[in-house]
């Protein structure tokens, strides 16, 4: 859900200070940057540049890691905070700048070599994409990415106009003490989203974009369609947060908990207020959180693993146990790989009864 919002924002704020040439790279995880969590980094490069009558394209890709699980008041004890940084120039890796990032602490493990793994797929995406320009450029245009938006947005219009309009108000109150009021308003025009009166920052913290990454991530797992993900269908999407609310937090508040369970509180929020408006397609709550599993071993080494809960019924499916209804990844770790790399042996995994 937070990937969503932050994607497009990362990619903004590296253009925006940094003047990049083709084979340059910058490297980010800093939330307030167009980042997640501190275990998610970005790295964002140019896919077309200086060619005649076309524009200029980014790409930006994502790579996630291990999380250290501390419950924290402040960002940076989350782990290593990376603003924008220039990684690579030339498609020559910094190692300076990289060997610096490793010798913190909090450093993620094995940070420059799945760094370099995923420069390697990068270059080979931006050749590719580069032949593809040789052969035939027309499907790169300026005019063809306006259609393409163009398009977009016409087409969840279209769906907007299938729908009834309507308006509801509905709030959670969450474990912390605070509180989520949304107000939803639909209309043939537009999807507002207003977060008035949403609590300030504590425990839970998203950024603006995240938050708008959910709202948009769950209007369109509720209607159950494919919507283009793109500055077309964005733009009829009016999302309201309060600044420094847990919704619009600030710099230094931390953000793991946001991006993780907050996402999943206000996702679930949008849910229950469209459920109002369209009783037919009623949506039942689902598990707002996973339990995490988090073991440090003598040596150093460090298990994580998450359990997630369950999803709840809808007017046309029963729910489901043992899933996470917002992760996309369905991948678990093998038991073997588990007893490989830590000292652990597993006797057996399934549901435990009454466990709930």
């Amino acid at each position: 859900l937070a990937d969503i919002g932050t994607l497009g924002v990362a990619a903004q704020t590296v253009t925006k200070y940094f003047p990049l040439q083709m084979g340059d790279a910058v490297l980010l995880n800093d939330p307030y940057s167009g980042g997640t969590t501190l275990s998610m980094m970005t790295i964002v490069t140019p896919l077309l540049m200086n060619h005649k009558d076309l524009p200029h394209l980014y790409l930006a890709v994502r790579m996630g890691f291990r999380p250290q699980l501390v419950i924290s008041k402040k960002l940076d004890e989350e782990g290593l905070r990376i603003p924008p940084t220039p990684i690579v120039q030339k498609r020559q890796l910094n190692k300076m700048i990289l060997d610096a990032m490793t010798s913190h602490p909090l450093c993620p493990e094995g940070l420059e070599k799945r760094i370099e793994s995923a420069l390697t797929l990068i270059w080979k995406r931006v050749d590719c994409f580069q032949t593809l320009l040789i052969k035939d450029s027309s499907f790169c245009t300026r005019q063809t990415i306006k259609d393409y938006l163009r398009i977009s947005r016409d087409l969840l219009l279209k769906m907007l106009n299938e729908l009834p309009t309507g308006e509801e108000k509905v709030e959670a109150k969450l474990d912390s003490g605070e509180v989520i009021k949304l107000k939803i308003e639909l209309t043939n025009e537009s999807i507002q989203f207003d977060f008035a009166g949403t609590s300030s920052s504590q425990r839970i913290c998203l950024t603006d974009s995240a938050t708008f990454g959910c709202c948009f991530g769950s209007f369109s797992a509720f209607l159950k369609k494919k919507i283009p993900m793109n500055s077309g269908t964005f733009s009829i999407f009016q999302v309201t947060t309060p600044l420094g609310s847990m919704l619009n937090a600030k710099y230094p508040s931390p953000t793991y908990k946001g991006m993780t369970d907050g996402t999943s509180q206000v996702a679930g929020l949008v849910l229950q207020g469209l459920s109002e408006i369209f009783p037919k397609q009623r949506v039942s709550a689902s598990a707002q959180t996973s339990s995490q599993i988090s073991l440090e071993f003598e040596n150093g080494k460090k298990f994580f693993d998450s359990l997630p809960g369950g999803v709840g019924a809808s007017s046309s499916n029963d729910g489901a146990d043992a899933i996470h209804f917002w992760t996309r990844n369905k991948l678990r770790n093998s038991v073997q790989e588990i007893e490989t790399l830590f000292p652990l042996t597993i006797h057996q995994i399934g549901l435990k009864k009454g466990s709930g």
